[in-house]
């Protein structure tokens, strides 16, 4: 068994080393006594008054006036935009059995659905103001002779309030185009 005296000194640095990493863990960051340096700490300045050739005048009493404010503005309010109403129509037409309409405008969607019981549907849209808007429209229609025809378009509506826009189809493109328009 080896003496204490005899023991190797990489054996000590490696247990100072393994002391270091867990006082280091625990956020220890410096040895006592190897602190660093404090700040140096500043000498404290004289202020030398400077002689002025032209004497200064003595501060005054007199009041600046303030203006008062005014606002040309004040009796005049904005009024707030009105919501306005227009109706989407649908109607059954000329060699037609059946037809199912979606209507989007933004990210809402509609149907309408019309046949030989109910030729017409209706459906009546709120708008925040009057202005322009944009829709998308897709309708599937089953003819009298028993063909399925779809057909899709988009547009813009200019909606002022009361206006009635239906919904028509171009049988003359390929494919079928449909859009709304006012009636």
């Amino acid at each position: 068994m080896a003496s204490s005296s005899s023991r190797h000194p990489f054996v000590l640095l490696g247990a100072a080393a393994s002391l270091i990493t867990v006082l280091g863990f625990f956020g220890v960051r410096s040895w006592p006594g190897s602190d660093p340096p404090a700040p140096p700490v500043a000498s404290p300045t004289t202020v030398v008054p400077v002689a002025s050739t032209s004497p200064v005048p003595p501060p005054t009493s007199t009041r600046t006036p303030t203006a008062t404010p005014t606002c040309a503005c004040a009796d005049r309010t904005t009024p707030a935009p009105t919501a306005v109403s227009c109706v989407i129509e649908d109607r059954l037409g000329e060699g037609q059995l059946a037809e199912t309409a979606r209507v989007g405008f933004g990210s809402k969607e509609w149907q309408l659905t019309v046949d030989g019981t109910d030729p017409t549907a209706r459906l009546t849209l709120r708008f925040p103001h009057a202005g322009s808007y944009r829709y998308t429209v897709e309708s599937e229609t089953e003819t009298s002779t028993g063909q399925f025809v779809h057909g899709s378009g988009n547009g813009t509506i200019s909606c002022q309030g009361g206006q009635i826009f239906e919904l028509v189809a171009d049988y003359g493109s390929v494919p079928l185009t449909v859009s709304l328009a006012e009636a």
